[in-house]
């Protein structure tokens, strides 16, 4: 058996520290430039960039992406001064791109630095960052212009910022951290839950006993500063939200800030929920969003009916997954007291921040890309700390610390195959979406569905509520949407407009009552009354189907 090897005396200067990071940084920023999506439809929500291409000024989203369109305000402005087109959709979602690109290379950059410092082993740091950096989830949002990575980058900022608090004494790393993840939450809300990571270190890195004099204890001194830069932060961040959506309303800015900002989420009632399906689903979602299986899930229910070989594949990997993880959590779980301080603060950080970062995953959805960015970071430095003490004790490593590492690693390269196919495919929905744009009337309604034709026509060519995205609306009031759209269907005949369905009451009755009868509570028969009334006026293409425009004929 080896020798421990102690990280202390390792050789590992500060130069290597510092050029390793830009290297990784560099080699991933090229990568996913390259190879960066087309169109907006590879992710949920990359397409509400347009919203900032339409309006073209400074406003807020939601709390649960705040700073969103700020974000890309600021940085399509920087890219036009730097010489980069923004003229048009296309190219401004391009430009776009760009941003999470630079912001997924950031995160994986200060994800070595991390492993690096607490193993020291530089090629474990780069076989785990590659694992993290190509796997589904990952790749999905660092190619695409959705809302999170520039939040999760935040994030990953504020933990390097509190581990600098285990090298120095200074206050100013703990008040920064509090500070960055303050601007994660307002970036894209769930990032903040690695916070009680950061603080576990920031905790860590301050003496026990009591300070002299009137001096508070260091440990309480430092959450104190913590607690101060990330309230700071986020009064700074959501006061000048409230303030720039209430403006000529100050009592309403400042009684509703926190109820409006931080607490009420649209669509609780119809995602928010703990169930034992979701329990037994969210190892089907680990591997969904590691690997390139089950791209369409519907279901355990119907993916149990699915083909057999998809099946084996999964509970190949399931068991992998399985007996890698939980052979090394026996063996360092065995070993604690003999491990060094740094590597069980390494550790014990990442266990508590996996478990805050799956609570949206297990209570919102557990299969939702978006909120796997973070548990899979916390399960990849995990397996990179723990294969190192690991493979330094074990008389013959190889199958655990080369062969099943290697096999993750050819698994997540398999993700290159639709990343090149997001690259070159043509995206027809903006085309089409320009088509209906050109047969709808001022005051015409378009009652769209989840699709691509109604969601671009809405964000870059529709009047101010001339869409009413049914399913969005019942995600928020449930059935009441059904009343919503009656009033707004009363409201449109009374100036004279005509009421169109698109992509919407051709739908089946199963695959209406997997969503809006069962999460939303929306009867199927509650459109009975349109689908009889409606006549098909127009067909559009998707990348996936053709989807009907229906004009509804009776008049109320």
């Amino acid at each position: 058996m080896r020798n421990r090897i102690k990280p202390e005396v390792l050789p590992f200067d500060t130069r290597r520290l510092t050029m390793l990071p830009l290297l990784v940084f560099l080699a991933f920023a090229c990568f996913f430039v390259l190879l960066r999506s087309k169109g907006p439809f590879a992710v949920d929500g990359a397409i509400r960039c347009f919203e900032v291409y339409r309006r073209q000024s400074f406003f807020f989203h939601s709390s649960y992406h705040m700073l969103y369109p700020v974000n890309v305000l600021i940085w399509t402005r920087m890219a036009a001064a730097a010489g980069l087109q923004t003229s048009n959709p296309q190219s401004f979602y391009r430009v776009v791109d760009l941003m999470n690109c630079l912001a997924a290379a950031g995160c994986l950059a200060l994800f070595f630095l991390l492993i690096s410092a607490v193993t020291y082993s530089w090629r474990l740091a780069v076989l785990v960052t590659t694992i993290y950096g190509l796997s589904r989830a990952f790749l999905l949002h660092a190619t695409n212009a959705s809302e999170p990575m520039v939040g999760v980058f935040w994030s990953f900022l504020a933990v390097a910022v509190a581990a600098l608090s285990l090298k120095t004494k200074s206050p100013w790393p703990v008040f920064f951290s509090g500070l960055l993840f303050a601007l994660s939450m307002a970036t894209y809300q769930s990032t903040v839950l690695l916070g009680p990571a950061a603080l576990f270190l920031i905790w860590r890195s301050r003496p026990l006993e009591k300070q002299s004099g009137l001096r508070p204890p260091s440990r309480i001194f430092a959450v104190f500063l913590f607690g101060l830069g990330a309230v700071f932060g986020s009064a700074s961040i959501y006061g000048c939200s409230a303030y720039s959506q209430w403006k000529h309303q100050p009592a309403a800015a400042s009684s509703g800030l926190f109820t409006a900002q931080l607490v009420q989420h649209p669509g609780a009632h119809a995602y928010f929920g703990v169930s034992m399906n979701k329990f037994a689903t969210v190892p089907v979602g680990l591997i969904r969003n590691v690997f390139p299986i089950f791209t369409e899930y519907f279901g355990l229910r119907n993916l149990l009916r699915g083909a057999f070989v998809p099946i084996l594949s999964l509970a190949i990997l399931l068991l992998a997954v399985g007996v890698l993880f939980g052979f090394c959590a026996i063996r360092v779980g065995t070993a604690w007291s003999s491990l060094t301080p740094t590597f069980r603060t390494a550790f014990l950080a990442a266990v508590l921040g996996l478990v805050f970062c799956l609570f949206p995953v297990v209570t919102w959805s557990d299969q939702y890309d978006k909120l796997w960015l973070q548990p899979l970071g916390c399960l990849c430095f995990l397996l990179g700390i723990s294969l190192h003490w690991v493979s330094h004790h074990l008389p013959r490593p190889f199958l655990l610390a080369r062969a099943l590492p290697a096999f993750f690693l050819a698994g997540v390269l398999l993700n290159l195959g639709w990343l090149a196919t997001q690259h070159v495919r043509d995206i027809p929905e903006m085309r089409e979406a320009q088509r209906l744009a050109a047969m709808i009337r001022p005051n015409d309604l378009v009652v769209g569905n989840w699709d691509g034709v109604s969601d671009l026509f809405g964000y870059l060519w529709a009047a101010d509520g001339q869409v009413f995205s049914f399913p969005g609306e019942a995600t928020v009031y449930g059935s009441a949407a059904t009343s919503h759209l009656h009033n707004a269907i009363v409201k449109t005949q009374k100036v004279g407009g005509r009421v169109f369905f698109l992509g919407l009451l051709e739908l089946p009755k199963d695959s209406w009552d997997s969503f809006l009868a069962s999460r939303c509570g929306v009867p199927y028969s509650d459109f009975d009354l349109y689908r009889v009334h409606s006549t098909t006026r127009a067909t559009f293409e998707t990348r996936y189907h053709e989807i009907v425009l229906k004009q509804f004929d009776a008049t109320w």
